[in-house]
């Protein structure tokens, strides 16, 4: 029998924490019950939810406030959002505990760790729930483009097209980003390393999950990145990211590429789509509400979450395959040195080519 309210626990109630936790309490099936942050709680998460447990560390026994959290009898699923190099090892233990998880990525940041997170997913019940953070998913722009990729009639109609408009195999997408200053040089190892998860979850989102028969980063620093691939269906992908935009949330735009020269392009930060054939216009223009190709990022983390609570309580299946988790992680991992080509099997295997 399904409870009435899911308890979640957070570990780590720094930054991530702070920007998702209000989205979930959104949910009225789900309650904030403990915290866990070795380094104590802040005030205004006590604030914030004076009902939840707070669990930190005595200097006698580092272990002792996480053993104590996990091991609450009324703990249902944990959203880990510690420290990078701690995702894998707290992952591993809110599973053995039988807690569902959701952990924020990368959910590895070395080769020793991924070989453990391959353990951990295979040793794991297939009911208890594995999920990680993809928002785009969920994000209106790219949930638009995915439909309109997989019904092109409609994207024929949007551009005042004929239903049976033929745009050929898709044959490429790109994917550009501008993120915001200043550089998050202290967090993570490498720009790509921060957003490469997040871009080859969006092609398998778009086209379906494949391994990378080419892979390449030919650009990587923690101002710019740029990674080129080439999947084993025969699509080829481009990732470009730099750090050099003044707003406070970013921009993100993609282009897919079909035969004839014909480009879908969307701008998802002022919610525009254009379809051209060798970059003239076609058709008339889009006949749809723009706001549906407008990002909204508080929307698309309030529905993660929901789904996550969904998946817990046995109502929906999770959003993300472990296999697609893998390979997300793999690719973070093996893009990291420039001008060394390897191929990634969609199980997760590197192999230097």
């Amino acid at each position: 029998m399904t409870k009435e309210i899911t308890h979640i626990g957070y570990s780590g109630v720094g930054i991530h924490a702070d920007r998702h936790i209000v989205p979930q309490l959104d949910d009225p099936r789900a309650a904030i019950t403990a915290l866990y942050d070795p380094q104590g709680i802040p005030p205004r998460f006590t604030e914030l939810l004076p009902q939840a447990r707070c669990f930190t560390e005595k200097e006698a026994d580092q272990t002792e406030g996480w053993q104590s959290f996990l091991g609450g009898p009324d703990l249902d699923a944990v959203y880990i959002a510690a420290p990078d190099e701690c995702h894998t090892s707290r992952l591993h233990d809110v599973l053995a505990a039988g807690k569902h998880a959701l952990v924020e990525g990368p959910l590895a940041t070395t080769w020793e760790d991924f070989e453990r997170l391959q353990a951990t997913m295979a040793a794991t019940p297939d009911d208890l729930v594995i999920s990680t953070c993809h928002p785009r998913r969920f994000d209106q722009p790219f949930v638009n483009t995915k439909y309109a990729l997989d019904h092109r009639p409609m994207m024929a109609g949007l551009f005042g097209l004929p239903p049976a408009t033929d745009f050929g195999p898709v044959r490429g997408l790109s994917i550009r980003l501008n993120y915001p200053k200043p550089l998050k040089t202290d967090q993570q190892a490498s720009f790509a390393f921060d957003r490469l998860a997040h871009e080859i979850d969006t092609a398998s989102y778009f086209f379906g999950l494949e391994g990378l028969s080419h892979a390449i980063n030919v650009v990587n620093d923690q101002a710019a990145f740029e990674v080129r691939a080439t999947r084993e269906d025969g699509v080829w992908l481009n990732f470009q990211g730099n750090r050099n935009h003044e707003g406070r949330t970013g921009r993100e735009d993609w282009r897919v590429y079909f035969d004839e020269g014909v480009q879908l392009a969307v701008d998802a930060a002022v919610g525009s789509m254009a379809l051209t054939q060798y970059q003239r216009p076609i058709g008339i223009g889009p006949l749809y509400n723009l706001e549906l190709f407008k990002t909204s990022h508080d929307r698309r983390f309030a529905l993660l979450n929901r789904r996550f609570v969904s998946a817990v309580r046995g109502e929906k299946a999770p959003y993300i395959t472990r296999q697609e988790m893998l390979m997300n992680t793999a690719v973070a991992l093996a893009a990291q040195e420039v001008d060394r080509p390897v191929s990634i099997s969609a199980e997760g295997q590197v192999r230097q080519l």
